[in-house]
């Protein structure tokens, strides 16, 4: 390298350095991002799918508790990784419903676990816009 380059590089290096970690921030956001909007897809579909059979008054207890299941083990898999970059509670509340939900659809319990497949619902869709990347969610 030049003497003139030296120059430049020892006089921008701090910033140049700030700019390649801002960087790394943000490719490894958009990494977890996706990985987490992933799961959390995983766990909507079923949801969804339980709040549709029932809509449409459609209790069939091994289809629902099997949707449920798979809905709470999906959850409980990615529970280590998840807990690393989402709040512990908001974490932990779905958890604990989707187990919920499970204990109810198992018990025949269908008015309790339709209000709770509609709270669950709405937590899902807070966490997902939550941690989005965007300009708001920056500043």
């Amino acid at each position: 390298m030049s003497e003139k380059g030296n120059i430049v590089f020892n006089k921008y290096r701090h910033l140049i350095f700030a700019i390649v970690i801002v960087i790394i921030i943000i490719i490894l956001d958009i990494i977890f991002e996706n990985y987490s909007k992933s799961i959390i897809k995983k766990v909507n579909v079923n949801i969804d799918k339980i709040y549709k059979e029932f809509e449409e008054n459609n209790y069939n207890e091994n289809k629902l508790e099997k949707l449920a299941k798979n809905s709470k083990n999906e959850w409980e898999k990615k529970e280590k990784f998840l807990s690393c970059f989402i709040e512990h509670d908001e974490f932990e509340k779905i958890n604990i419903k989707l187990n919920i939900l499970y204990i109810k659809i198992k018990n025949k319990n269908w008015v309790d676990a339709k209000s709770d497949v509609i709270e669950i619902k709405k937590l899902v869709e807070y966490l997902k816009g939550k941690y989005e990347l965007s300009i708001q969610n920056l500043f």
